[in-house]
């Protein structure tokens, strides 16, 4: 049984701005990714802090580049990266209308 139901135009408007955002969030991802490849900017706290992490290696004594921090770096690359992926899907869903927020949670600008 096939079940489709009608929406209003200013639901499809809504839809559309909330994909919108999404898409939005997605190249902001990629956008900073491509800048910065994942080092931290010379100075900051986090390239500071990045030089006293230990080493995933407790054979290395003194590494110089390869501490903790790109472990972390990756894990958290990983992360964002499948969030982005799932941002741009749910923004084709909603300008598709496949997807359509219950009414009672359905936000109204």
């Amino acid at each position: 049984m096939t079940y489709w139901q009608t929406m209003p135009s200013t639901y499809s408007d809504r839809l559309g701005e909330l994909a919108q955002t999404l898409s939005a969030c997605r190249e902001a991802f990629h956008e900073t990714a491509n800048e910065f490849h994942w080092e931290p900017a010379a100075g900051s706290g986090a390239a500071q802090a990045a030089m006293f992490l230990p080493s995933p290696d407790p054979v290395i004594d003194k590494p110089i580049g390869e501490t903790g921090h790109r472990l972390i770096a990756e894990a958290i690359q990983i992360f964002l990266f499948n969030t982005a992926a799932h941002l741009g899907s749910w923004a084709a869903l909603l300008r598709a209308a496949e997807v359509v927020p219950l009414r009672h949670c359905f936000c109204a600008p």
